[in-house]
């Protein structure tokens, strides 16, 4: 008997004990220390510095007195304070728009409400497709899926019967259901940490059924799963699609789906579930489920480039669309292509914290190797091109109609008479270039062995009225290598100044070509110098330069 009061006795001085605190029992305790009169505990004015006199979690079951109004967050301010314009309740709860409309306007507030949902309904969702009935209208439970329809606008003017609990947002929820462990609060509420702790330090509690005295719980746990989201992932409940706020809590037997915001890319499952406080894939909530990525870099798709991507240590494809953050990007010249600065050989980029392609090097300057033949075929023209025409819109029949060459990866120049039979608008689309030099005819449906390039535009160039010149440009470049590469220019041939420099020359080019090119061979290279524009003339291309140098910085890339 004596060890039961002694027990009795013990547990009851743990109650009255409580938390070390300065204030008297007539004092309220700021959670600051700071001690303020009782009376002016959630009496809707700020006393503490810290303002925790009037926070839900010291004001969540505040009775108010019958001429007081109480506030959405627990505290009471004068009725004759509400709806007077003046916002007397911090969370301006007492100047809620259902709370304060007047019967002149209440109809008017209800039907925008509804808005356009049928009469079954009361409340149009936000997304302006879903309606929720009275019944739905802050229960706890979220049904709208940017959760509106629990939310402070709305039920901040609700009464809860009796019995019941008042969430922090203002939707009531079944008294039994405070501290039980599981979220029904849709904020979470019903199981904040401050709350539950001092109602578990209570007698019953904490005297075990063997008469011992028990430890008051220092941590509150749920049967809910905490999010561990970093910025960038969105968690949406699946069936609602209602939105968790980062770093929330999911309520228990809850399924959520995980997606991320732009700019980001979700690595692992996009489906999870609460279970019993611990989430069913455990691994996939983890921080970093939403890496910040960069798009694919420009450069990538750049001709006159060859890319390498490295990303934790390992090469990954650059022409993916999302490259995760921290991936380095290591660029020098393409096949093809050599850098016109010895000293620089080599670009690097990395993808940064905010999405972006961060140029630590940049990019060497690349220009394309032109006139030079290989060595393992010698007999191979390779900046020389073939132009088809197709006879006909029905038929896929092509038939030869002239040569040229390659200037750069996008322009081909030729003679202007192969495009004599221009007859209708758009006429580009009737021809096409095939690389190399090819004279038999040929049917696009069947096989053919060419490799075959869009004619995008036919420029017709003039010099001195008389002189013309084709410039084709392409919709997509030639790739560039041992048999494909450009003629050279030399820098000498845009400089016309000289009258006495011969345009025309005349002829008997009948056993050429049209549009053929004649080259001449110095310092180890092939320079292009005429063109043969008829059978009886050719052509100077120093004549064309300036309308070449036009055409080739429409087309050139510099990411």
């Amino acid at each position: 008997m004596l060890s039961a009061i002694l027990t009795l006795l013990t547990a009851c001085s743990l109650v009255a004990a409580g938390p070390l605190t300065n204030c008297t029992s007539d004092q309220f305790e700021c959670q600051n220390g700071d001690c303020i009169n009782g009376t002016l505990k959630c009496d809707g004015i700020k006393n503490c510095v810290d303002g925790s006199d009037e926070i839900f979690n010291t004001c969540y079951n505040t009775t108010c007195a019958q001429n007081f109004f109480r506030c959405n967050y627990g505290g009471c301010v004068p009725h004759h304070l509400t709806c007077n314009g003046g916002n007397d309740c911090w969370d301006k709860s007492d100047e809620n728009v259902f709370l304060c409309a007047g019967e002149a306007n209440v109809d008017e507030r209800l039907a925008a409400m509804k808005g356009s949902c049928s009469n079954f309904y009361a409340f149009e969702c936000k997304d302006n497709y879903s309606c929720v009935k009275w019944s739905q209208l802050c229960d706890g439970h979220i049904d709208c899926p940017k959760g509106d329809d629990e939310s402070p606008d709305v039920c901040g003017a609700s009464i809860c019967p009796t019995g019941s609990f008042r969430c922090e947002t203002g939707a009531c929820i079944n008294g039994k259901s405070l501290c039980n462990q599981n979220i029904d609060c849709p904020d979470g509420s019903d199981e904040i940490p401050d709350i539950c702790l001092k109602r578990e330090l209570t007698i019953p509690d904490i005297l075990a059924p063997t008469g011992s005295v028990e430890a008051a719980p220092s941590v509150w746990r749920t049967n809910s799963c905490p999010l561990k989201t970093e910025q960038g992932m969105r968690v949406e409940d699946y069936f609602s699609e209602f939105t968790f706020r980062p770093d929330g809590e999911v309520p228990d037997k809850t399924i959520v789906s995980l997606t991320c915001e732009s700019g980001y890319e979700i690595f692992g499952a996009n489906i999870n579930k609460c279970d019993n406080g611990k989430w069913f894939n455990e691994v996939d909530l983890l921080p970093h489920v939403c890496m910040r990525v960069c798009d694919q870099s420009p450069i990538v798709r750049n001709i006159s480039y060859a890319t390498q991507c490295v990303s934790d240590n390992a090469v990954v494809d650059c022409k993916q669309n999302k490259l995760m953050k921290g991936t380095k990007l290591l660029v020098n010249c393409g096949p093809g292509f050599r850098a016109k600065s010895s000293a620089n050989q080599l670009g690097r980029h990395s993808c940064n914290e905010n999405g972006e392609w961060f140029v630590e090097e940049p990019n060497p300057i690349c220009e394309p190797i032109c006139g030079v033949k290989s060595s393992q075929h010698p007999d191979i023209t390779p900046w020389s091109v073939t132009i088809f025409q197709r006879r006909s819109s029905i038929q896929p029949d092509y038939t030869f109609r002239c040569v040229g060459t390659i200037l750069t990866p996008y322009i081909v120049i030729t003679a202007a008479d192969c495009f004599s039979d221009m007859f209708v608008k758009d006429s580009h689309i009737y021809y096409t270039i095939a690389e190399g030099n090819h004279n038999i005819d040929f049917n696009q449906n069947e096989d053919h062995g060419y490799d075959l390039h869009n004619i995008l535009d036919i420029h017709l160039v003039t010099f001195n009225t008389t002189q013309k010149a084709a410039l084709l440009t392409l919709v997509k470049p030639f790739w560039l290598g041992a048999l494909v590469r450009p003629i050279c220019l030399t820098a000498s041939q845009a400089d016309i100044a000289d009258s006495s420099l011969q345009i025309a020359s005349a002829g008997d080019f009948s056993k050429q070509q049209l549009g053929e090119g004649q080259t001449v061979y110095e310092n180890a290279r092939y320079t292009l110098t005429h063109f043969v524009a008829s059978e009886s003339s050719k052509y100077n291309i120093a004549a064309f330069i300036s309308a070449i140098n036009n055409e080739i910085a429409k087309t050139e890339q510099s990411p």
